[in-house]
């Protein structure tokens, strides 16, 4: 599915951290031993990570990093028609999570706010949401992109050293000469590649993984590009979903693209789902904000299978650097 929307333009993005750090060299063990563990940061490039303790949720992350972008645009809050919330861990089965934001946002009820359940790709279809929505009704949204599962219901001991928690928001809204392209694309027939029962702990075929990036992903952001009449010269950034390092590099390889190009933020904060491509942006803002405006080509991939691309321009005076908070709302 390629598509775009006329005058949509995205704002700014902020990034929230845990306050924990957690060292991979640190996490020796009777199942992980010190040998393993340097030859998996080798691997995925993953050498520390940042994660949730005591009480607070990937939505409290997503809550803080979306106040300080309506403080930083200064955006009226009657003005925010949407809140899109997407994550894998939500605070409650019902009501959707992005209610309880939007409660703690003091956000008033002209406003539709739900939670989308989408992995790795979640941001790319996030964005493609919020920019349908905007482009038919007007107004502005807060894509927040969020999750924190815990670290005790991973599948094997070495995928503890994978996963991070962070929490971001990003404001889009309508601004003209703007454009937005899209893709996205899902194959229900592949569900078990990557699926976590009710209550269990998440299983994964990584073989099967790495094969549908480096062939299905791949082949997709050629034909994208090609769709759209673009080369490599024609983007700034690339940020793709942060799975593992060799993963990324691979495909940039495959699709031709300079690592100089490619923003990255595993090494210090892990695989972070949904959350993985806007924290790579503000991860390297300060690559980024010499120039006033950069093309971004943004492209995440996993879970269902499914996979997607955002293509656009946009300004750099709000892409903010990450912060890290300890914070949880009581609601």
């Amino acid at each position: 599915m390629f598509g775009e929307y006329s005058n949509i333009a995205i704002r700014g993005i902020v990034s929230v951290v845990p306050t924990t750090n957690i060292e991979n060299l640190d996490c020796e063990s009777d199942e992980l031993s010190l040998k393993k563990i340097k030859k998996q940061i080798k691997l995925t490039g993953i050498e520390r990570r940042r994660v949730l303790s005591g009480v607070q949720t990937a939505s409290d992350l997503a809550t803080k990093a979306a106040e300080k972008l309506i403080n930083e645009l200064k955006w009226d809050k009657d003005s925010i028609k949407f809140i899109i919330y997407v994550t894998q861990a939500p605070d409650l089965e019902i009501p959707s999570t992005a209610l309880l934001i939007q409660k703690r946002l003091q956000i008033g009820t002209d406003c539709l706010a739900f939670d989308v359940n989408l992995g790795c790709s979640g941001y790319v279809a996030g964005i493609q949401i919020a920019a349908g929505l905007i482009h038919e009704i007007g107004g502005r949204a807060l894509l927040l992109a969020a999750d924190g599962r815990s670290d005790s219901k991973r599948q094997n001991a070495a995928d503890y050293l994978l996963f991070g928690n962070a929490g971001t928001a990003t404001a889009i809204e309508t601004e003209e000469q703007h454009t937005l392209m899209y893709q996205q694309q899902s194959d229900g027939s592949r569900w078990q590649t990557i699926y976590r029962e009710l209550g269990g702990s998440t299983v994964m075929d990584g073989n099967a993984v790495f094969a549908f990036t480096i062939n299905d992903v791949a082949d997709c952001i050629k034909q994208t590009m090609e769709h759209f009449s673009l080369n490599i010269d024609d983007i700034d950034y690339f940020a793709f979903h942060q799975g593992q390092k060799m993963i990324i590099d691979n495909l940039a390889e495959i699709c031709g693209i300079p690592l100089n190009k490619m923003l990255y933020s595993l090494k210090n904060y892990g695989n972070t789902s949904c959350a993985s491509i806007p924290l790579s942006i503000c991860d390297d803002v300060r690559k980024i904000k010499p120039q006033r405006q950069v093309r971004m080509y943004l492209c995440g991939f996993g879970v269902g299978l499914s996979w997607g691309s955002n293509i656009f321009k946009m300004d750099t005076d709000h892409i903010m650097e990450i912060h890290e908070s300890n914070i949880h709302y009581t609601d």
